[in-house]
């Protein structure tokens, strides 16, 4: 009787649906600001340091930004070779001054290219001589192939609160960034669409707190999440400026979605890093003027249960490609008025239209993108709040169509 009942266990488990795949393993993503610009103090020092470091924090994925100069990413890089990382896989574009945004990884990379964004400030701004953009990186990871973005939007050259806590919402160079957010979302959605991989990671410096237009309007088009706002980050006290929500300008966004390889992210842990000084000539200096942040990921198969798995449709840049042919007369009266309903989805489409279309003429010079953003941004959580400038910037748009 017993070899029956043995041979019926067996068939059982042989023909019953899978069990739901427990995690795959974990991948560390660190992004950090190392302060690469030519003039900035003890770089050779902070360099050498910043690779030892690296080292102990042990991430699997690296998105640098100001990472200029190849004598210090050669530092960099041998230190992580010397501290038990083998080879490490980068991806830098190679060009005159170069955008500074640099990728480093533990595993191959599958392809890699460089996104520069069309408005990047003026020659009066030493971004400009960077021509900025988004590094990407198809990551052949021991659990499927990820994407990953990495990006330094253009500088605030202004302080983006007062004296009195206030928020100072426009710069000389808040169209650029505008416009940045517009191209980088496209950027992240496209690729990541056209390669069916299920999940991606962005980083950068992006120059932009939560508190700002060009934020929203990025979390917007994207709708990618935001690590911070999911999970709490250690090693945050009350001193350091960039633990504040408000005051962070360095991310990790994430988004999972159905494709055809790859797996999905679950982020566990995130944590401040590189708050530490370094002895040089010029006395203890700071490793960067940012902190970096590290963050835990989950790697989960397509069947696992905790997946939280996102829509794509919920990425207001998929407006960019809407037919509004037939709304554009009504849009026009309505902006006239100045009774533009802001959650109008004709009105957020040419919304986002319009900055793909500043973006691909590279025009920087007026300022509708800021109206743009707060139509694209507005929702039943959001009001548009328009103002008479907005306004005038708007019938101008549309009289010119």
């Amino acid at each position: 009787m017993k070899r029956p009942i043995f041979g019926m266990l067996i068939f059982i488990l042989l023909t019953a649906s899978p069990l739901s795949a427990k995690e795959l393993g974990r991948i560390k993503v660190l992004t950090y600001n190392v302060f690469g610009v030519f003039v900035a103090p003890a770089r050779e020092a902070r360099m050498e340091q910043i690779g030892k470091e690296i080292a102990k924090l042990n991430p699997d994925i690296i998105g640098f930004q100001e990472a200029f100069n190849r004598k210090q990413r050669a530092l960099i890089l041998a230190d992580l070779e010397k501290n038990g990382w083998g080879k490490p896989y980068e991806f830098y574009e190679k060009r005159w001054y170069g955008p500074g945004a640099w990728i480093v990884s533990k595993y191959p990379l599958e392809k890699t290219k460089m996104f520069t964004y069309p408005v990047n400030g003026t020659p009066v701004d030493s971004d400009w001589y960077a021509q900025k953009g988004v590094a990407y990186a198809r990551i052949a990871t021991p659990f499927g192939p990820l994407d990953f973005f990495d990006t330094h939007m253009i500088a605030r050259y202004t302080s983006v609160k007062d004296r009195r806590g206030n928020i100072i919402e426009d710069d000389r160079s808040k169209t650029d960034r505008l416009l940045q957010a517009e191209f980088q979302a496209q950027v992240v959605q496209a690729t990541n669409q056209a390669g069916r991989v299920r999940g991606l990671v962005s980083v950068g410096d992006f120059n932009s707190p939560p508190v700002l237009l060009e934020y929203h309007l990025f979390a917007a088009l994207s709708a990618l999440n935001n690590v911070g706002y999911e999970l709490p980050i250690s090693d945050c006290n009350g001193e350091t400026v960039d633990c504040k929500p408000d005051n962070r300008i360095d991310h990790i966004f994430y988004q999972n979605y159905a494709g055809d390889s790859g797996f999905y992210l679950k982020p566990l842990k995130a944590e401040m890093v590189f708050s530490e000084k370094v002895k040089s000539r010029m006395g203890m200096v700071r490793m960067s003027d940012h902190n970096g942040l590290l963050v835990e990921f989950a790697a989960l198969s397509a069947d696992d249960a905790q997946a939280k798995v996102g829509d794509r449709s919920a990425a207001k840049i998929e407006l960019a490609s809407k037919n509004i042919s037939n709304d554009l007369p009504r849009l026009k009266t309505e902006v006239d008025k100045k009774e533009l309903n802001p959650s109008d989805p004709a009105g957020q489409a040419w919304a986002v239209q319009e900055l793909v279309k500043l973006n691909a003429e590279k025009n920087r010079k007026n300022k509708i993108p800021t109206a743009c953003a707060k139509i694209i941004i507005a929702g039943p959580q959001r009001k548009a709040d328009l103002t008479e400038s907005d306004f005038e910037q708007l019938q101008k748009a549309f009289n010119t169509k």
